[in-house]
């Protein structure tokens, strides 16, 4: 027996590594762990987020996910670099863009110190170069960002150095500034209600307000919420509420059974506590909208599910129907929630498309510089034939027809006049009774016009249309091209479904 326990005292080490191992997480579950972690990161805004975001394993769906992300976002964000180094319009939409994507590579900071310095911003420049150099770059990098972040006009102080060490008057009836005493006893009022003012108007800029009013004014958010409100349902309001609602009330009736107080308790009792979990879902939607105060204080929908939990919390102890009218109305709150978070998610993925959507899509085109330069004889937008929606995220669809604006532009550039460029719609019934929405832009240049047959596959991301052909594959839409007549020498077509919704539900222009 002694000889057996000698021999397996050196091996319990090993034999607790490969308990360890063989009980630890799946690989599925701690790519999911390691990505909510990377997405916490980027929406605190986290310096570490890039590396967070690439360290997670390109072979798992979140990894997956997370590199198409960076690889979309790095795009637009040197995209934005150009825009700023050439001063084109633009970058603040190309950066909402990308930030409404994925964190950016850190190695970026310099080219966009660059980019401002050189712009005359040089606040922002000695931003970007101290976060910059706060990465550690090599050497050679970090000798140059040092040079020309001290020689930056804009951080050389005019205050001598002596002028914080300057001698105070002596105090008597003078106070360290050399202002009467009694002058501010006739100060303070006045400062007071200057205080009152600068804190209201301060109120007023971030006024308490309920989420879909905060959201639907940033479409470039629009996905991001969307994503984090799916989460919310799926994983808490769904599988840990809404499972347990027939048992709810059940025992609301006094008529709960042994099991199903089992259930209860094991499904609002155990694990991760209830008003934990919700309030990372919240603070994580506070974090992306920026918000400085707690939707829990605005939305209503919010204030109500975060009393309800309150309410279940207490459930499982409840002995007979005392207090079961509260439990009713806590699960019909949380129900309520659901059915308002389903609604702004459909809201959101509607697209009105009129001649002001267009005519709004066609003008931020315009005001790029490459796009602007270009003298066109003819500009034509609309007619649309009726109010259409679409069910895509209004920022996805302007991204598209604003890609197949530049091209035709472009392709204008090098074609003698007249130049002629139109954007219409059309609407088209399929057999099946499905309505075809189809968003057309015509322009008069031969230039292009053999790189897409009628399915669209020679179009690559060569041609500068790629990144529309990605975007619509996500809305099971595709491109076209035909003959266009009128004076037109080819139009390229977005085809989409038209949206079954409500056409009055869905988002108009928002810039």
């Amino acid at each position: 027996m002694e000889i057996g326990r000698k021999t397996l005292l050196p091996l319990l080490p090993l034999m607790g590594i490969v308990a360890l191992v063989a009980c630890g997480p799946s690989a599925a579950q701690l790519d999911e762990t390691q990505w909510h972690r990377a997405e916490a990161l980027w929406k605190r805004g986290e310096a570490d987020a890039y590396q967070a975001w690439r360290g997670l394993a390109p072979q798992q769906r979140y990894g997956r996910q997370a590199r198409d992300r960076l690889e979309r976002a790095d795009i637009l964000y040197r995209r934005a670099v150009e825009e700023l180094r050439a001063n084109r319009a633009g970058v603040r939409e190309t950066l909402l863009e990308a930030l409404a994507l994925a964190p950016m590579d850190p190695a970026l900071y310099l080219p966009f110190a660059r980019a401002c310095r050189a712009r005359g911003t040089l606040w922002r420049a000695a931003d970007f170069y101290r976060k910059f150099l706060a990465q550690h770059p090599p050497v050679e990098d970090a000798n140059a960002a040092r040079r020309e972040l001290f020689a930056l006009a804009g951080d050389r102080d005019p205050f001598p150095l002596e002028f914080e060490e300057a001698p105070r008057a002596p105090t008597s009836m003078l106070n360290d500034a050399g202002v009467p005493w009694h002058g501010f006893v006739w100060a303070f009022p006045f400062l007071t209600l200057l205080g009152l003012a600068a804190l209201l108007r301060r109120l007023g800029r971030h006024r308490v307000r309920p989420l879909r009013d905060l959201v639907l004014e940033r479409p470039e958010l629009h996905q991001t919420v969307a994503y984090q409100i799916g989460c919310l349902r799926h994983e808490f309001l769904k599988h840990r509420i809404g499972a347990a609602a027939e048992a709810l009330r059940a025992l609301a009736r006094g008529r709960a059974s042994p099991e199903q107080r089992k259930f209860l308790e094991e499904r609002l009792c155990r694990g991760e506590p209830l008003l934990d979990v919700w309030r990372m879902h919240v603070t994580s939607l506070e974090r992306t909208l920026g918000l400085r105060f707690p939707l829990t204080r605005g939305d209503p929908f919010f204030r109500d599910a975060q009393q309800a939990l309150a309410v279940l919390t207490r459930a499982v102890k409840m002995n007979g129907t005392k207090g079961a009218r509260r439990l009713e109305q806590a699960v019909a709150q949380l129900e309520g929630l659901d059915r308002d978070l389903s609604g702004l998610v459909a809201h959101l993925t509607h697209c009105r498309v009129d001649d002001a959507f267009l005519r709004h899509v066609l003008d931020a085109t315009r005001s790029e510089w490459a796009s602007g330069k270009v003298e066109l004889d003819e500009i034509v937008v609309g007619p649309v034939p009726e109010a259409v929606a679409v069910d895509v995220y209004a920022t996805d669809l302007r991204i598209v027809l604003k890609n197949l604006l530049r091209n035709a532009i472009s392709a204008l550039d090098q074609s003698p006049h007249p130049r002629r460029l139109a954007i219409d719609l059309l609407l088209d019934l399929e057999p099946t009774g499905e309505e075809i929405v189809r968003i057309r832009v015509r322009d008069s240049s031969n230039l292009g016009a053999d790189l897409l047959d009628s399915t669209g596959v020679r179009v690559g991301v060569e041609h500068g249309l790629g990144i529309v052909r990605t975007a619509l594959l996500r809305y099971d839409g595709s491109l076209e091209v035909a003959p266009a007549g009128d004076g037109y020498a080819k139009a390229v077509m977005v085809r989409l479904f038209r949206s079954q919704g409500a056409a009055a539900e869905s988002v108009g222009v928002a810039a």
